[in-house]
């Protein structure tokens, strides 16, 4: 009899500890920072950590054609690929997005960071979703600032869209941080054609460097976005395979 409550308490130990490992955000998708990782980070920092000398023009008109091109977009899909660096190690988050007016949004995550979970943007402004692996079965609504539905770099899935993300540079903006942008579009490395390069800065004075962000001068799109804490690059992320205007049923945006 004791045996067999022994084996019962060692079959629920594992159960759960396979689930908080499903379940938690923080696990299983973080890894000790390798040389080459160290190389890229640093590589990273030294691109983006000084103002650029191009950037002459006040950024917040342009945030403003920024908004109204992404507003413009009636759907679109993407993939996104993120890194997050904190603590010495790095986060890799790799997903798919959907968009629908009006603000119907779905991701997918691909991994590691919380692989296989899939949310979608309810219109009273909750979140709907489940996790991974063995958790998928499990749906749930949640509010939309909750960590469960937040990227790597903390951001909820609400402002995820590009209206929303230039929803909250604006905002920033009028907080009193500064933003500049170049006043062509210009070369810069990872990039195969010239980008508008546009910064915010903590203050009127540039003393810090916030975020930098390579826009696309034909669609006024990101395709390339730094984020920084404390002056240190904290969160890269690239997007590709970006599909504007193309059909998608509603019914991807439901669960």
């Amino acid at each position: 009899m004791n045996l067999r409550n022994n084996r019962r308490k060692t079959l629920w130990l594992v159960f759960l500890t396979m689930s908080i490992s499903l379940i938690n955000p923080g696990l299983a998708e973080s890894t000790q920072l390798s040389s080459n990782d160290n190389k890229v980070m640093s590589t990273l920092g030294s691109l983006t950590a000084s103002h650029s000398q191009e950037l002459t023009r006040d950024g917040l008109e342009f945030l403003k054609s920024m908004s109204e091109a992404a507003d413009a977009l009636e759907t679109y899909q993407f993939e996104s690929h993120m890194n997050v660096f904190k603590g010495g190690k790095t986060i890799d988050e790799n997903s798919k997005f959907f968009f629908k007016k009006p603000r119907k949004m779905r991701a997918e995550e691909l991994g590691p960071f919380k692989k296989g979970s899939v949310a979608v943007l309810l219109p009273n402004g909750k979140v709907k979703g489940h996790m991974g692996g063995l958790m998928s079965k499990f749906v749930g609504v949640v509010d939309a600032d909750s960590e469960w539905v937040s990227s790597a770099n903390g951001y909820p899935l609400n402002d995820s869209d590009f209206y929303g993300m230039c929803k909250v540079m604006l905002d920033f903006v009028k907080s009193g941080k500064k933003t500049l942008v170049t006043e062509q579009p210009v070369t810069v490395n990872g990039q195969a054609k010239p980008v508008y390069v546009l910064e915010m800065y903590k203050n009127p004075n540039k003393e810090e460097l916030m975020k930098r962000a390579y826009i696309n001068p034909q669609t006024l799109l990101p395709v390339e976005w730094f984020d920084y804490k404390n002056g240190k690059l904290f969160a890269h992320t690239l997007w590709r395979d970006l599909k504007t205007n193309v059909e998608i049923a509603d019914s991807l945006f439901d669960i």
